[in-house]
């Protein structure tokens, strides 16, 4: 079988049987700057986040924290978890989202010299088609 046929595999597997929690551990082995395969990998389970209607909980060793990675010089710690809710329901719960989502905003604060990701900033990324597609608005019949 292909990745992709694996993959289609496993989703239609998950979905039938009802998965609800889907575990990951050792998610510190998938740094791409240090392991073969680990791109792949973390995209493969990307694609899987996207597709399984399923928590996913990461858990290893010394993994460092999304906000801290970012490397922005007036970036307070602690914006990005007080707008946890704010970033949940804009991004569908996705983390391939989120991760875009904080990426686009963090790109932004580069460019216009602020060097912090604010809500403002996080309003104005744009998002996925998915996460989009989530929060467009309904329309009242």
């Amino acid at each position: 079988m292909t990745q992709t046929q694996i993959t289609d595999a496993v989703c239609h597997t998950y979905t039938q049987a009802g998965v609800q929690l889907v575990l990951i551990d050792e998610i510190h082995r998938l740094n791409p700057r240090t392991t073969i395969g680990a791109q792949a990998a973390a995209d493969l389970l990307k694609d899987l986040t996207e597709r399984l209607p399923a928590t996913f909980v990461y858990a290893g060793i010394n993994v460092t924290d999304v906000e801290n990675a970012l490397d922005l010089h007036h970036h307070k710690p602690g914006t990005l978890p007080r707008h946890a809710p704010y970033l949940h329901q804009r991004t569908a719960g996705r983390i391939g989202s989120l991760t875009r989502l904080i990426r686009q905003a963090a790109i932004t604060a580069i460019h216009d010299g602020t060097e912090r990701i604010t809500k403002t900033t996080l309003d104005a990324a744009q998002l996925d088609h998915l996460a989009e597609q989530h929060n467009r608005p309904t329309r009242n019949r």
